[in-house]
């Protein structure tokens, strides 16, 4: 996990130049299969959700609006964590900056806000009215994001190239070994990208 500062990571080409660096030097450990980030991974302390509106439903209560949980993710993220794409498709590199807002939804959040329906081709909106609609192109399994409380939890994947913030937790996948035996050199690589950008919460 790394945080990058705002004073040298203001533009959002820079956050994005910083984790495809990083994601190309893991790449490169001994034994990685596929390497991928995320805003938070699974069983962190950590978590991150939005306010949710669906296209064509009457607006909720602004005092007590449904959510959902938000993760931004590499393309590679589904493969790195097993989860697999059970509708529609995937992420993929095509889905950044310049081209329409796009998600990929829990089957929990599909069958929560268009049950019996299929989610995919529709749009819903996170946060404020003034924020893009945003389209599903595919549902993925579940994730149980808070082992402490053992439920699946409404989720949105989007991309990280759409919406790239400054916390990035990277995800190694290995083809055979012990990980923690890569941890001094996953640090390194870090390092080699930014010296000044400690990684942490290995």
């Amino acid at each position: 996990q790394v945080t990058l500062p705002d004073d040298r990571y203001a533009q959002p080409e820079s956050r994005q130049a910083f984790a495809r660096a990083v994601e190309a030097r893991l790449r490169e450990l001994p034994g990685a299969r596929v390497v991928s980030f995320a805003n938070v991974l699974p069983a962190r302390g950590s978590n991150s959700s939005r306010s949710l509106q669906i296209e064509g439903e009457p607006p909720s209560d602004p005092s007590n609006p449904p959510s959902v949980d938000y993760r931004t993710v590499s393309p590679e993220y589904f493969d790195t964590l097993r989860l697999p794409v059970l509708a529609g498709r995937s992420l993929n590199a095509a889905d950044d900056q310049d081209s329409a807002p796009v998600a990929v939804i829990s089957k929990s959040m599909a069958e929560r806000h268009w049950p019996g329906r299929d989610p995919v081709g529709r749009r819903f909106r996170l946060g404020a009215e003034d924020t893009p609609w945003i389209t599903v192109v595919g549902v993925c399994g579940d994730v149980i994001h808070h082992w402490f409380s053992r439920r699946n939890h409404p989720t949105a994947y989007r991309p990280y190239s759409q919406s790239p913030g400054a916390d990035l937790a990277f995800a190694v996948r290995l083809d055979a070994g012990d990980p923690e035996n890569l941890f001094a050199a996953a640090r390194q690589e870090i390092a080699t990208v930014d010296p000044y950008l400690p990684a942490y919460d290995v």
